[in-house]
């Protein structure tokens, strides 16, 4: 499995894209994970408590530089590049979103989506 962290100011995350993901199936553990399943594809998305404690000394310095109050990782699992481009291709949020994408950088959302 492959990975990239969510990280936003909103903990309503999982919320945001259960509701969004109309072609896949969906399983809501509970308001910090979600399983999804289409086709062969999985993706696990779970929100992370201490999810600050990955990142070096400048690279928290950034994060709370853009979310200077409050910020929730989520951890988005996914089997394969294909379906994540797919999964991200569906989502779109007005919250403001970035992605660690798991190559040390450090993006908006829209900037992921562009790029996948």
């Amino acid at each position: 499995m492959q990975s990239i962290l969510l990280i936003s100011d909103s903990d309503k995350l999982i919320e945001l894209i259960n509701i969004q993901c109309k072609y896949f199936i969906t399983n809501k553990k509970n308001e910090k994970k979600l399983n999804l399943e289409k086709g062969d594809e999985r993706f696990y998305i779970t929100l992370m408590n201490n999810g600050i404690d990955e990142y070096e000394e400048d690279e928290v310095a950034f994060i709370k530089k853009i979310f200077p109050n409050k910020i929730f990782f989520y951890l988005l699992c996914y089997t394969s590049e294909s379906g994540i481009k797919d999964l991200v291709n569906q989502l779109s949020f007005k919250e403001k979103i970035y992605i660690d994408d798991d190559q040390g950088n450090i993006m908006p959302f829209s900037e992921f989506k562009k790029i996948i």
